[in-house]
């Protein structure tokens, strides 16, 4: 029965790959499936925690809200509890997850890696049955339409694309040649699609970890002519992926006017400078306190007063980064808190590549987006972290 548990809990992980983009109540059914798992576990076969596991620093991110609210009273910060329970759920049901096999855990990347080649294919079509309507959705700053937030949708891509990229160069003597072609055809859609919706921040984490598989192959296995190969791979990429999308030109010319009204201070209604605009709240906020923070359940009411204070009475927004979210919302004692719960794992575990790629992934993005402010990628990222420290790959190069 013991095994049969062990595949519960990794069948309900292989849902949430497909449930981060269409199915938000599932991701929550999922949680409770692996959290029932290692309560059975425990009860009957009496395995519990340990406590020295790395996925324990996970922790500390759920009890972040707590600490930078503490004077403000549980309606500060119940609402950022509920979003983080995740971050306690799982380490305490990780339990439930570390029978998980090698195979499965290299299938379990393959699987990421066809989820979203296959569903990339609807959105990308839209771009070339109707590239006039969507080339002018990207001229005013909109976004191409996603089966989750753009943006997220983006980075969850360029996970999927690296990771399809790492199984062929690293494991593909472990998977089945069908898998292999499979793996193959929606590593090279993914890769096309993303360069047709034109989401920068995706596209950004897409070549960044290219750069990483190249100086990794160069600095761990002293194959010199690979790592120039991928690096070399990378510029021409990039040049033949901006030559040949329109959608990508079109997001460039956008993005070059927005810096422009920026500037000239009157870029209110172009999306990066609304983006810019918050970031310098947050600077402020934070500044406002700088040890503790303003607390991060009050974040969106002392955004919304900022403002309203600066004549924009009808919109608001908060940081539109990681990094600033924390520091304006708990300040640089809960900056540290962060930093150790979210690289705790990275640092302590077991690391491999495809753990050191998912933690670029979501660091990049950081820099620009509060990923970890919304439901959808604390799962994609939570539970991709939790399955891949399950166990230890073999990095090898396959043949």
């Amino acid at each position: 029965m013991n095994r049969y548990l062990d595949h519960i809990a990794y069948f309900a992980c292989l849902l949430m790959i497909p449930a981060v983009l269409y199915a938000k109540a599932l991701i929550t059914i999922c949680y409770a499936i692996i959290a029932l798992v290692a309560i059975a576990k425990a009860v009957i076969y009496r395995e519990y925690p340990d406590w020295r596991a790395p996925q324990h620093w996970f922790i500390l991110i759920f009890l972040l809200p707590i600490f930078s609210d503490i004077g403000a009273g549980p309606l500060g910060w119940s609402d950022q509890l509920m979003l983080k329970l995740p971050f306690i759920l799982l380490p305490l049901s990780y339990v439930a997850l570390r029978q998980i096999s090698h195979q499965q855990r290299i299938g379990y990347q393959a699987w990421i890696t066809i989820v979203f080649g296959i569903a990339i294919v609807t959105y990308a079509t839209l771009v070339l049955r109707y590239p006039e309507q969507m080339d002018a959705l990207i001229a005013v700053g909109k976004a191409i339409p996603t089966p989750t937030e753009h943006v997220k949708y983006s980075m969850f891509n360029a996970y999927g694309a690296i990771a399809g990229i790492t199984l062929l160069r690293y494991h593909r003597g472990q998977l089945a040649r069908a898998i292999q072609y499979l793996v193959g055809v929606c590593t090279v859609i993914l890769i096309i699609g993303m360069h047709l919706l034109a989401v920068r921040t995706g596209l950004l984490i897409l070549y960044s970890s290219i750069l990483y598989l190249g100086i990794y192959e160069i600095i761990r296995y002293r194959r010199y002519r690979m790592g120039i190969a991928i690096l070399s791979t990378l510029v021409l990429g990039l040049f033949i992926g901006y030559q040949n999308s329109k959608t990508l030109q079109t997001k460039v010319g956008y993005m070059l006017h927005d810096w422009q009204m920026y500037r000239s201070g009157t870029g209110q209604a172009y999306s990066d400078s609304e983006r810019i605009y918050s970031l310098q709240m947050g600077v402020e906020l934070w500044q406002e306190a700088p040890i503790t923070g303003v607390g991060i359940g009050q974040l969106h009411e002392r955004s919304q007063s900022y403002y309203a204070a600066h004549g924009r009475g009808d919109y608001y927004n908060v940081p539109h980064s990681q990094w600033l979210y924390i520091l304006s919302g708990a300040g640089i004692i809960g900056f540290i808190l962060f930093l150790a719960g979210y690289f705790g794992p990275l640092i302590y575990g077991r690391s491999d590549v495809f753990l050191q790629l998912l933690y670029l992934n979501f660091t990049l993005s950081f820099f620009v987006e509060n990923s970890l402010e919304r439901s959808m990628s604390i799962a994609f990222f939570l539970v991709i972290a939790m399955v891949v420290m399950g166990g230890r790959f073999s990095d090898e190069p396959a043949g």
